[in-house]
């Protein structure tokens, strides 16, 4: 039987039929991108937020072992104490090495080695929409880093005090420790740690304003001073922008995140903020007995 004229069965796509499949991958990886990015900054903000509610826990368990809330430290790395770290305001060290013990990491806490307490990582420091556990090398020392910074009210004179006595949630070295009732303003109403802002460029480290580690102490939060674990408040907080060094930093509060940063209120509550906020309004909250009364619903 002849089979001329008869049409063999094709084999494969003509070119044009391969770009239109093409196309329509190239459009549905355009409307699920979207989509992975969202799910993906809601998981890395849930985490955030949980970073900062075991911070709250753990700033109750050492108010309630010791009856206060840990120093701020001072300008220096935690002193070890020969493997029995002093407390409240004689450990020099900042409040994230104090609240160590009560977030299961003891064995930093009581390692009696202060250059492998500065370089360990915690990973509840770091929120993931920036990045994970990371060290920086600062004056030659390996550091540990941390992403959130412990709330002080700073609306201060040329003197650097500040009015009618106002203060945040963490003490100087030299200043008496912050009990519970000494929060007049109410632990509803007052921040206690939030996300702190950083460069784009300087997620690596290597600026003032992170590169010494979560452990350094209380440096009061002046632009261009160690302030890596305590933020101003008479900054207006932002989203991470570009640029590097320590002029991208602004030594105030903010984040990674697109539309609004994390802060623990004393009560163990997490909010959300948007980066307007109301600067006024951020100060009294981040201040522990200014009186000054929150009218808005932040």
């Amino acid at each position: 039987m002849s089979t001329t004229g008869v049409r063999k069965p094709r084999k494969g796509f003509t070119l044009i039929e391969l770009l239109v499949v093409i196309a329509i991958i190239a459009v549905l990886i355009g409307l699920l991108l979207p989509a992975v990015q969202k799910v993906r900054e809601a998981a890395s903000r849930m985490s955030c937020t949980n970073n900062l509610k075991q911070l709250g826990i753990a700033l109750q368990s050492h108010h309630d072992q010791l009856g206060y809330f840990p120093s701020g430290g001072t300008n220096a790395y935690p002193d070890m104490g020969g493997g029995n770290p002093p407390t409240l305001q004689k450990q020099p060290g900042s409040w994230a090495f104090s609240v160590l013990p009560f977030m299961e990491q003891g064995n930093i806490y009581n390692c009696n080695n202060q250059d492998l307490a500065i370089k360990s990582t915690i990973k509840t420091y770091f929120c993931p929409s920036r990045r994970g556990p990371s060290t920086d090398n600062w004056n030659g020392k390996d550091s540990g880093m941390i992403d959130y910074y412990g709330a002080v009210q700073n609306n201060r004179d040329s003197n650097n005090n500040l009015p009618n006595g106002a203060r945040g949630i963490f003490a100087p070295w030299n200043q008496a420790c912050v009990k519970m009732t000494g929060i007049t303003d109410g632990t509803s109403n007052t921040i206690a740690v939030g996300e702190k802002n950083i460069g784009l460029g300087n997620y690596s480290g290597n600026t003032s304003a992170d590169g010494p580690g979560y452990s350094w102490g209380y440096d009061f939060g002046g632009s261009g001073n160690w302030d890596t674990t305590l933020g101003r408040a008479d900054i207006q907080p932002q989203k991470d922008q570009p640029g590097s060094g320590d002029g991208a930093n602004t030594h105030g509060f903010g984040s990674a995140h697109p539309s609004a940063f994390n802060a623990l209120l004393v009560d163990g509550s997490v909010h959300s903020f948007q980066y307007s906020v109301n600067l006024d309004q951020w100060k009294a909250l981040c201040g522990i007995n200014d009186g000054v009364v929150i009218t808005q619903q932040y």
